[in-house]
């Protein structure tokens, strides 16, 4: 079942995308702008997101892809191993979200409503040692071992966030922003009971609701 919905939000993901390709290439002048967001606060779960926002200058829905990328060494916080305080968990991953903003106005300062979805895919390389089971004679054993494992997680995060742009200087704009989210999350390794990643809501393979808080840094690209 999760896999389906997986599959259903990677097509919607590329027709949402074409759509304003489409449209754009048939204007013959410019009459919207496009922004470039960057949002610092993904460092710290080793992720690098982007925001492009495009802004019809005479309509007040806007349009936002935001691409991610995940790399680092990270550790599992459920796991309870000796390594456990020693980020040797090599990560890996990308993601891309789609959402509309209404805006309620077009001033310097401008609240706004957003909705959309992020689909996410990580790969977490590991290695680690424990009773591994085996098949001989048609029994089944267990011999203590070392091994390597990759886990591999595909979500779903579906968002609706309030907040507001502030246009400092003609090009530069701050944003921040506050709301709900729902992850669906689904995972897949050799070993399923010694890598988890699902304990809290910045967990890559976390199901459930989650508080949504962010700050953004954009700079107008296009006028």
């Amino acid at each position: 079942m999760k896999n389906n919905v997986f599959k259903i939000f990677r097509i919607a993901s590329l027709c949402v995308l074409l759509t304003p390709i489409c449209a754009f290439g048939q204007e013959k002048k410019s009459n919207y702008e496009v922004i470039a967001f960057v949002q610092p606060l993904f460092a710290f779960n080793h992720a690098l997101r982007l925001d492009v926002e495009v802004k019809p200058k005479n309509r007040y829905l806007n349009f936002i892809v935001s691409p991610e990328y995940y790399t680092g060494y990270v550790y599992d916080k459920g796991f309870t191993s000796a390594s456990e305080n020693l980020r040797s968990d090599k990560l890996r991953g990308a993601g891309i979200g789609v959402s509309h903003k209404i805006e309620f106005n077009k001033k310097n300062d401008r609240p706004y409503l957003s909705y959309g979805f992020m689909y996410r895919n990580i790969k977490i390389n590991y290695e680690d040692e424990g009773f591994l089971p085996y098949k001989q004679n048609g029994l089944d054993y267990y011999e203590y071992n070392n091994f390597s494992d990759r886990l591999k997680i595909n979500s779903v995060l579906l968002n609706a966030c309030i907040g507001s742009q502030t246009r400092t200087f003609e090009s530069f704009i701050l944003d921040v922003y506050m709301g709900m989210g729902y992850k669906i999350s689904s995972k897949k390794s050799s070993f399923p009971d010694k890598r988890e990643y699902n304990q809290e809501p910045l967990s890559y393979a976390y199901n459930g609701f989650s508080f949504l808080v962010g700050l953004k840094a954009g700079y107008k690209i296009k006028k």
